[in-house]
């Protein structure tokens, strides 16, 4: 066996790389993972972080939408129709000209009639002019909340003149589109 002693300086050099090597080690066995780590997990935390900000913004949308629907719901009466035997056009028109008789240009078309099921699809497309959009708020509700059964099936308002700019003081133009139900017997 070889045994040799070593001088005071290869100690102290054996010492000085004994510790640079545990130094390097300890570096990249536990100091590097331990940054990477950190810096996995703040970005991590910042994602969750931006995610709960928008869950938050989307649940104040949510209430307020869901207030908004029960203040909705409170002012909104229960729409009270009857569904008429087929061929109720006279009735229905006597209806549609007491509604409609404070508006200017009206246009009136009906399309084919649509059986199935035992009902009668009656389509009625409409064009006329109000005076401003809450005279044409008025209108749709009743032709909507009217004595015969019907759906609004399209709906457009828009300003009647190029040049104006104001929905409540301006005259609107109304298109609809009304679906109106008749039995079929």
């Amino acid at each position: 066996m070889m045994t040799k002693k070593f001088s005071t300086r290869e100690k102290v050099l054996l010492v000085i790389l004994a510790v640079a090597l545990v130094a390097a080690l300890y570096f990249w066995l536990v100091l590097k993972p331990s940054i990477e780590t950190m810096s996995t997990a703040q970005t991590e935390i910042d994602e969750i972080e931006e995610s709960l900000a928008s869950e938050e913004a989307k649940a104040e949308d949510i209430a307020d939408m869901q207030a908004a629907l029960e203040e909705m719901s409170g002012n909104v009466e229960m729409k009270s129709t009857i569904t008429p035997l087929y061929n109720n056009f006279q009735y229905l028109l006597t209806e549609l000209n007491s509604v409609l008789s404070s508006v200017d240009g009206l246009i009136l078309n009906s399309s084919d009639l649509v059986f199935e099921d035992g009902l009668v699809n009656r389509e009625i497309q409409l064009v006329f002019y109000t005076n401003n959009y809450a005279s044409a708020r008025d209108i749709i509700y009743k032709l909507y909340s009217g004595s015969y059964s019907c759906d609004i099936t399209a709906l457009k308002l828009s300003l009647a003149q190029a040049d104006a700019t104001d929905l409540t003081t301006s005259q609107v133009m109304v298109t609809t589109t009304i679906m109106y139900y008749e039995i079929n017997k």
